[in-house]
């Protein structure tokens, strides 16, 4: 397994088999139980047209994946809203990316749709194994490091929960792999993927630009990957009564992992103690090495870094949350060691698939 493709296929097995052991655990082996579908949803949204409680596992509490099968099931994002909480669709509908791979893989059949969204994850997740396995052999290193994305908290949480964060980081590693290469066209179009499926993701190609110094003309591409998410934010926007914007999300630096810390000390167990342990860990590793040896891929991590202090207790209230939110920082570490980097590059991956494998032995 230490090539490429075998690597690709272990990824996509061991995600499958994270996802089922998940499924038959907590929702009695019926996988439409991953999304987390309330009665009040389903009846007040364009899913009652599609589902009945006879055909979705429901639940009592509500989260985020529900909106990924939502919007699968309403690709141009009109009808589906929280009730009570309407200015959630725009925040909500801008992250389409999984949603319309969803519809595609599942030929816009309500019926397949909720498998096809978690094979979509998977198939994502393997791509970039398999991408990140070829530099690393390129680069004379063990390809199988690369199945550390597979563990990584972000990777786990985004498969028991599908949500568009797994796109967004392995689209932005797709995107940093392509630039490098020098197909500035081929690393747009990963970007603006990436931004479809989480706005955060903007972060990546606004250090490639940055790191251009807008010379010559590979730059231009880049640029122009912005349009896609903003003719999509605009189409969202426009259709929508009271947009909300996620500025909740962001505060004053280091404010929301304190608040987690003292309440993780006081209420949660030891293995989300130990997640929260870990990812602090893998973010203060990105940063810790000298400048003079930073490359693009740690610049572009330092980047999210920054804003991991800036996000506020909402995001760093669970690690359902902020294993997610923060994914790209461990993902880029290893994209950085996979292009001859430092072995110190892979404390942020190591300290992330440690947190995802206490998360997955007891979510």
């Amino acid at each position: 397994m230490n090539r490429p493709v075998g690597c690709a296929i272990l990824a996509f097995a061991l995600t499958g088999a994270l996802l089922a052991t998940h499924v038959v655990r907590r929702h009695g082996g019926d996988l439409t139980g991953v999304y987390h579908v309330t009665p009040a949803f389903l009846t007040t949204t364009a899913l009652a047209n599609h589902y009945t409680a006879d055909t979705i596992r429901l639940t009592d509490g509500p989260y985020d994946s529900l909106f990924t099968l939502a919007f699968a099931n309403d690709p141009l994002a009109l009808g589906a809203a929280e009730p009570g909480r309407d200015a959630q669709r725009f925040y909500r509908a801008r992250r389409i990316a999984l949603s319309w791979a969803g519809f595609a893989l599942g030929a816009g059949q309500p019926q397949w749709i909720p498998y096809a969204i978690p094979f979509a994850n998977a198939l994502f997740t393997a791509l970039t194994v398999f991408v990140l396995a070829r530099v690393l052999a390129g680069h004379g290193r063990d390809a199988r490091w690369s199945l550390l994305h597979v563990a990584a908290l972000g990777s786990v949480v985004g498969t028991l929960r599908p949500l568009g964060d797994v796109v967004a980081v392995n689209a932005t590693v797709l995107g940093l792999v392509a630039w490098i290469a020098q197909r500035p066209r081929a690393a747009a179009a990963a970007f603006a993927a990436a931004m479809l499926a989480r706005e955060t993701a903007a972060i990546a190609p606004l250090v490639v630009l940055a790191s251009t110094g807008f010379r010559g003309t590979a730059w231009r591409p880049i640029a122009a990957a912005f349009l896609a998410p903003a003719a999509w934010f605009t189409w969202v926007w426009a259709t929508d009564r009271a947009p909300d914007w996620g500025a909740a999300n962001l505060g004053a630096p280091f404010a929301g992992i304190a608040e987690r810390a003292r309440s993780t000390a006081a209420h949660v167990g030891v293995r989300e103690q130990f997640a929260f342990a870990c990812t602090l860990a893998g973010l203060v590793a990105v940063v810790a090495a000298r400048p003079r040896c930073w490359s693009l891929p740690r610049f572009v991590a330092a980047a999210f870094v920054v804003l991991a202090l800036v996000t506020t207790h909402l995001v760093w209230t669970e690690f359902w949350a902020y294993g997610r939110v923060h994914a790209f920082v461990p993902a880029l570490a290893l994209l950085a060691y996979a292009l001859g980097g430092r072995r110190t590059d892979l404390a942020a991956p190591i300290a992330s698939a440690a947190a995802g494998l206490a998360i997955a032995s007891v979510a």
